[in-house]
């Protein structure tokens, strides 16, 4: 969280760059948050966009 929001004034599509090993789009299932910016975000999209890039790191699959 930190460090995503120590790139302000980025995109969280380009913020995300340096955390994620592929595009952030193949990361996270609501690409429409990317084009947002960090402090944007609500507390909800916060707790979705963490669970996405921990099941995406973790290679879980939602559901199971």
């Amino acid at each position: 969280v930190r460090a995503v929001f120590g790139k302000r004034r980025k995109t969280l599509r380009n913020a995300l760059r340096y955390f994620v090993d592929v595009d952030p789009a193949a990361a996270v299932p609501n690409t429409s948050m990317l084009q947002r910016r960090p402090e944007d975000l609500t507390i909800e999209e916060c707790v979705e966009l963490s669970n996405a890039l921990y099941e995406h790191a973790h290679g879980e699959i939602r559901g199971r």
